[in-house]
């Protein structure tokens, strides 16, 4: 494990800092490849209320380093996906992405799900490509938006 993180279950009380994060590293990284309206549209789904009503079958979990929130993935296990994974624009490829997303993982698989989906930025498609994903169609644009459908199967 990266030294000092510290992977954890996301608790309610995280919702703002996640939030935030998430905005942040979002207009960083992703904004760039959507449209004025697609970054809008996306921003205005992002609320602390958004991260704690997740769904029933959802895995949550916040990366810690010195009591901050540093990174954050949400899934759900009962249609196999992963919803977003962010890490804080100032603590990328610093190995924190590969700590969250081999805990969803790991804890996905130990309820049976045999295959993983999401939808990948383009900022992020080499990250998942490294990490086992492929690319299951092209690169879907839609209201503003651009992301590469990946899949990943489990043996």
């Amino acid at each position: 494990m990266e030294k000092g993180i510290k992977i954890r279950k996301f608790r309610r009380e995280d919702a703002t800092k996640v939030c935030n994060l998430v905005r942040e590293t979002f207009l960083k990284f992703v904004a760039p490849s959507f449209s004025k309206k697609g970054v809008r549209k996306y921003l205005a789904s992002l609320t602390p209320e958004t991260f704690v009503g997740m769904a029933k079958g959802s895995l949550k979990y916040v990366a810690v380093e010195e009591g901050k929130i540093v990174g954050v993935v949400f899934g759900n296990y009962k249609n196999g996906s992963i919803g977003l994974l962010f890490v804080r624009k100032d603590m990328v490829r610093k190995g924190i992405g590969r700590l969250l997303l081999n805990k969803i993982e790991k804890e996905m698989k130990k309820k049976g799900v045999k295959a993983i989906k999401l939808n990948a930025s383009l900022y992020a498609v080499p990250f998942y490509e490294k990490m086992g994903y492929k690319k299951s169609r092209g690169v879907v644009k839609k209201d503003g938006q651009i992301h590469q459908p990946m899949v990943k199967r489990f043996k």
